[in-house]
């Protein structure tokens, strides 16, 4: 008879949340982030996503993001993942997607 000390728990798995999204940027949706970021009237909400969604493509995780810019890691990873979300909704092919 074994133990129930002896029972070894799951490995521990990282959760898919804390997985960062890969971020893929063309020539053209690189330039335009950068132009949002140094717009003299760029609203800050929308400079602030851009800088999330270029150090992202950099391959730096939602941590480190998060405290380079100083936002909760939870804002970081909604950005970062929408952006991703975004593009990969513009390449996916259209039998994909639902309606008539």
């Amino acid at each position: 008879m074994s133990d129930i000390n002896e029972i070894r728990p799951f490995p521990a798995v990282r959760a898919q949340r804390d997985c960062p999204v890969r971020v893929a940027l063309t020539a053209g949706e690189r330039k335009t982030l950068k132009k949002r970021i140094r717009g003299a009237k760029t609203p800050y909400r929308d400079r602030l996503r851009a800088q999330i969604v270029l150090a992202g493509a950099r391959g730096r995780d939602n941590a480190r993001i998060a405290r380079d810019l100083r936002v909760s890691v939870d804002t970081a990873r909604k950005w970062r993942g929408r952006f991703a979300a975004r593009a990969k909704a513009v390449t996916a092919p259209a039998v994909c997607r639902g309606g008539r």
